[in-house]
């Protein structure tokens, strides 16, 4: 781990409901405490509700190692989403969520973040719907950017949370022009670009054009798993020639439960990249597109998100992993 480089992220902390169980949930603080557990230092830039579902949050992060300097606690009552999980291992969400504490976070709470070059930046689209959450937001990427950090942004679309489609797709997307690191599923691509070719270049070649910042663009596409496309810093994009593309597997394992797989897919994937100077070399992603896949086989085969997480020595023991002790 590179001592110096910290995994910020930003955004909501809820409470993944299933049944009468409550476990610690929210992509933003799924994404952190699997860098941390990934031997990367991170932390958490959100509101954490002072009530009985916030303190089980705080806990579970805290226990996983993850900064909680910046968490602003609030009595204002933790968002809840109600998880419901078919039997091939998807799922669906209902949210509870009125002047939640996820919501409380303001421009002025990440005024005093200490970033700095090295650092990543990370956050998703789910409270951006929200005014005072949205400035947050620009004003973090501002900062970190203005610092040297990296932007890492997943858009983790959830129509439920939005008044409209249009209005999602709106305020999504205008925080692809954002980031360095993009990672999206392959619906979320298909909604950004719904004009794109159905090859790989002109699927990149569409997202790249939004993502105007863009060093490294990765799709998931379950259990196809996935490809990524990594351009090279300082070059506008002129064709699939400036562009690396390459496709990944995934494993071959029917999953139990994919809540939070996606947000440890991240969570590896950065704090794999954490580990890399940029600009990132073809086998740097490469290998940090490996750390997540593997990282993800192994939290589909547990119940929920943070506790289906793996340690680091769980990690490079994967046969998933292959060996690989550098991601």
């Amino acid at each position: 781990m590179t001592e110096s480089c910290t995994v910020f992220c930003l955004g909501e902390a809820l409470a993944d409901v299933y049944g009468t169980a409550a476990l610690a949930g929210g992509a933003p603080a799924n994404v952190a405490a699997c860098a941390s557990l990934l031997r990367c230092k991170s932390a958490f830039l959100g509101g954490i509700s002072k009530d009985a579902y916030g303190e089980l949050i705080f806990r579970e992060l805290d226990k996983r190692g993850v900064d909680l300097r910046f968490a602003k606690r609030t009595d204002r009552p933790t968002a809840i989403a109600r998880v419901s999980v078919s039997s091939d291992g998807n799922r669906s969400f209902a949210f509870e969520r009125e002047n939640t504490a996820d919501l409380c976070f303001c421009e002025e709470d990440v005024a005093d973040i200490p970033f700095k070059s090295g650092d990543i930046l990370h956050f998703c689209s789910n409270c951006l719907m929200d005014e005072g959450m949205r400035a947050a937001h620009i004003a973090a990427v501002t900062r970190a950017r203005s610092a040297g950090a990296a932007i890492s942004y997943d858009p983790n679309l959830r129509p439920a949370l939005w008044t409209s489609e249009e209005e999602m797709l709106t305020l999504s997307s205008r925080m692809l022009a954002e980031a360095n690191i993009v990672k999206l599923s392959e619906e979320e691509a298909r909604l950004f670009c719904p004009n794109a070719g159905s090859s790989d270049e002109e699927i990149f070649k569409a997202l790249f054009a939004l993502s105007t910042r863009a060093e490294l663009v990765v799709i998931t596409m379950g259990e196809k798993g996935g490809m990524y496309a990594l351009l090279p810093t300082g070059v506008l994009f002129c064709g699939q020639n400036s562009m690396h593309i390459e496709r990944f597997a995934a494993p071959n394992k029917a999953p139990k439960d994919t809540d939070g797989a996606g947000d440890c897919f991240v969570g590896a994937l950065l704090a794999s990249l954490a580990t890399r100077k940029t600009p990132y070399s073809p086998v740097d992603v490469k290998d940090a597109i490996r750390a997540a896949v593997a990282a993800s086989a192994i939290s589909v085969g547990r119940a929920g998100a943070i506790p289906s997480y793996p340690s680091f020595e769980e990690l490079i023991r994967s046969p998933y992993f292959k060996g690989n002790e550098k991601g």
